[in-house]
């Protein structure tokens, strides 16, 4: 089952940022459930390190990125829940 998650990252990160990863690039975090009003499913969450920042190329549906440091990410808009993601998963960001 993980490498079905580990497959949907990999199409997931190239198409919305032109960022190719391995399988081996590809770290499971956790997994979240997620509840809303009309869905509810798992977000299954994967890390990557890099020693130097991958060039991006946005897919139509983004217009802008950032690099953002983890000391800054509580200054941006994120999804709904997306902050308790990062907190609960940054341990492995060190």
């Amino acid at each position: 089952m993980v490498k079905q998650f580990i497959l949907g990252t990999q199409r997931e990160v190239l198409e919305e940022t032109g960022i190719t990863l391995k399988e081996t690039d590809l770290t499971f975090s956790s997994t979240f459930y997620i509840s809303k009003p009309k869905i509810d499913y798992n977000l299954h969450v994967f890390y990557s390190k890099h020693s130097k920042f991958p060039e991006v190329t946005l897919s139509l549906e983004h217009s802008e990125y950032a690099w953002i440091p983890l000391t800054q990410v509580k200054e941006i808009h994120l999804i709904p829940g997306g902050l308790e993601v990062i907190q609960k998963t940054k341990i492995h960001y060190n």
